[in-house]
């Protein structure tokens, strides 16, 4: 059976690629509620719909992206 010399790198790279799709759907989210709120301060629009589902949208991604992280460095425990 052969030896396993890449496996750390390879989880170093999951884990990178894991740390930054959190950070991206993070910043995503942050930057869409920012939106929101201040087009209702700045106007009597409120968000729209739309507008209200891609901000719902884009928080499930970060808390998937959160939560895979999380099983992933779970994983790595035992």
């Amino acid at each position: 059976m052969p030896p396993k010399a890449n496996t750390g790198i390879t989880m170093t790279l999951q884990e990178s690629r894991l740390t930054e799709e959190v950070a991206t759907t993070g910043s995503h989210h942050i930057a869409l509620g920012i939106t929101a709120a201040f087009k209702s301060l700045v106007s009597v629009e409120k968000a729209t719909l739309g507008e209200l589902a891609s901000l719902h949208a884009a928080e499930a991604a970060w808390k998937a992206a959160t939560a895979a992280l999380a099983d992933y460095k779970r994983s790595q425990l035992g």
